[in-house]
């Protein structure tokens, strides 16, 4: 839900009313469908809010019909792009946690990614550059990585923070040294998982058979962080 309201937000602050209908459409919807959902659990705040929303005229919540699946509403491919992209905004919001820079102070965030992933990134970029406080959103070739910067890697996309002047080298270098730490954790509990045998025989074959994919992933981030890592030493 969080989510949801907030790539709304700039939807409704744009200058197109079209656009602003439509998100205000969305989310009216988006409410309506869960209100009814949780009616038969939370049945008196439900009815309260749907009579609040708009002139029901006598019409009560609980004589709805319960919402159905319509495949038509559902995308997959969309929801993998803007999984993807929430993950990026998540860790760039990391970036800045960790290292103390102000909500308000405005970063540049560039990209080494695939085609696929990149063209994602260039397809949001005015969402992504408005929740990460950004001054530009750039796709960048592997030999012009910035340094020194502050980095992440999601679904195998690199992503930079150019810091000079910004932050603390030694806190990030902690930093990645943490997340590098963390990652090796994951490889080496799902190496343990496949050999045993009382995991591969008894949890469901797909399930099994993505282990290796997932591992193959986790140390292919780890790799990237560390070159990263020797980068930001050398700063």
């Amino acid at each position: 839900a969080d989510k949801i309201i907030e790539s709304a937000k700039e939807r409704l602050r744009g200058e197109s009313e079209t656009e602003k209908a439509a998100a205000y459409q969305t989310l009216e919807t988006i409410l309506l469908e869960c209100l009814k959902m949780l009616h038969p659990f939370m049945p008196f705040i439900t009815e309260e809010l749907w009579q609040h929303i708009a002139d029901r005229k006598g019409a009560l919540l609980i004589s709805s019909p319960f919402p159905a699946v319509d495949d038509d509403w559902i995308e997959e491919s969309t929801e993998r792009r803007m999984a993807f992209v929430q993950r990026v905004i998540e860790a760039v919001r990391t970036i800045r946690g960790e290292n103390g820079l102000p909500p308000g102070k405005e970063l540049m965030l560039q990209v080494v990614a695939d085609d696929e992933h990149g063209q994602t990134i260039v397809n949001y970029r005015h969402y992504i550059s408005r929740l990460i406080k950004a001054s530009s959103v750039e796709l960048i070739s592997p030999d012009r990585k910035p340094s020194p910067a502050a980095s992440s890697v999601v679904d195998g996309t690199e992503l930079y923070v150019p810091l000079a002047g910004l932050i603390d080298f030694g806190a990030e270098r902690a930093r990645l040294e943490k997340e590098i730490a963390r990652l090796r954790g994951v490889a080496e509990g799902i190496a343990k998982k496949l050999t045993n045998d009382a995991f591969v025989q008894r949890a469901p074959r797909d399930i099994v058979e993505k282990e290796p994919e997932k591992r193959e992933s986790v140390l292919g981030n780890i790799a990237k962080l560390e070159e990263n890592l020797a980068s930001l030493r050398q700063a």
